[in-house]
């Protein structure tokens, strides 16, 4: 269905009770691209890989971060955004971390995802008037165009035009293995493309910058704790709401460039309260029908709206929460995984429809097992043929 424009949404909030609220907003015609290199900590080569690759992508992106998630295997995310795929295409084609890339054995424990999104697709928010998130990019804005019903989808441009409707592929789960598995794939997992309308989605809250009053007061540990039993509900059956996947983070200060050289081990490389969730959703639609129908949200957005208001009693606090979306185009998506853990990112997907390569002729999306059997099949018949 289409959304109708903000003024006339079912505001959740009165104005007086609505946090302060800043959006960055990209240039229209640009393209925002997401780089995420993991390091699953099984393997050497994934820590020699990390300290050649790190120092190199800080240099060349607008913005570097480094994240560490605990799901399952410790694993090490180097995050960099880009603000046109020229800019990405032209370091990773002439990067010397690619050599390391294109030659490191099947047992790796590394992979690499990049996410493509038009600006035209792209919103972001935050409480803050602060260089977090995409903030690091695009200098915050302050905007009103928060605390109704439908405010993601509202401050996406192309939603004037464009509803952003499920993609047919996802009405079959053929092909899709969703189980949880410590088992080691070692080979390299590619998938190229990806269906249209998947949603992906960056969010954080940055607790390091509390202040004392905030932290002295129990409503901010009741609130920080109603934030980790909403992250807890979605990481137990984020599959079952139309998630494709989901990454619960913390972001390391970038000082530990510093001392990435004398490392021994992705364990040495600390947690802190600086967190950071990615997912990827089938389609918006599944990010705010979540939003709408889970307690845990519902009462995570009233404590976060009570005590960070104008008239809350953290008027004055320091506490950072922001949000990026983007809606992806077809295409939109590029993977790899290296001898990672069974299940890792997007690698269930191999061999869905929806993430094989963008072709044409449907039947060059065809495994090469079954091109193969189709290439036998035709040279038997030409040899009884000609026989």
């Amino acid at each position: 269905m289409g959304w109708p424009p903000p003024e006339n949404h079912c505001r959740l909030t009165s104005i007086q009770f609505q946090m302060a609220f800043f959006e960055s907003i990209p240039p229209i015609d640009s393209n925002i691209v997401y780089v995420l290199f993991g390091f699953q900590n099984h393997h050497h080569d994934a820590l020699s890989g990390l300290k050649a690759l790190a120092p190199e992508l800080k240099q060349a992106a607008s913005h570097f971060e480094i994240l560490v998630c605990e799901q399952g295997i410790r694993t090490v995310i180097v995050l960099a955004i880009f603000e046109s795929p020229t800019a990405y295409r032209r370091w990773w084609s002439s990067c010397p971390a690619r050599h390391w890339w294109l030659n490191i054995p099947t047992t790796a424990g590394v992979w690499r995802e990049v996410y493509t999104i038009p600006a035209s697709r792209f919103q972001s928010g935050c409480n803050q008037p602060k260089q977090i998130g995409i903030g690091n990019v695009y200098m915050p804005e302050p905007s009103k165009r928060a605390g109704f019903w439908g405010a993601y989808r509202a401050r996406v441009p192309d939603s004037a035009n464009d509803t952003f409707q499920l993609s047919p592929v996802f009405q079959s789960s053929r092909g899709i293995n969703r189980q949880k598995s410590t088992k080691l794939n070692p080979r390299r997992v590619r998938l190229s493309s990806n269906p249209e309308n998947i949603c992906f989605l960056r969010e954080g809250q940055d607790y390091k910058i509390a202040t004392p009053h905030e932290r002295s007061s129990s409503d901010y540990w009741n609130m920080r704790q109603a934030a980790d039993s909403w992250l807890a509900s979605i990481e137990e059956r984020w599959d079952r709401l139309g998630g494709l996947s989901f990454l619960r983070c913390s972001r390391v200060p970038d000082t530990i460039l510093v001392s990435l050289d004398t490392l021994d081990s992705l364990i040495e490389i600390p947690t802190t309260e600086d967190c950071v969730q990615i997912a990827l959703f089938q389609s918006l639609g599944h990010v705010e029908r979540l939003a709408r129908s889970s307690h845990d949200h519902l009462h995570l957005h009233s404590s976060l709206t009570e005590l960070y208001c104008p008239m809350g009693k953290f008027k004055d606090g320091q506490s950072g929460f922001w949000v990026e979306m983007g809606i992806l185009p077809r295409g939109g998506v590029e993977a790899e995984y290296v001898g990672c853990v069974e299940g890792t990112g997007l690698m269930n997907y191999e061999g869905h429809e929806g993430f094989c390569s963008l072709t044409p002729f449907p039947w060059l999306r065809i495994s090469l097992l079954w091109k193969l059997c189709v290439f036998l099949v035709v040279l038997l018949i030409s040899l009884c043929f000609w026989g």
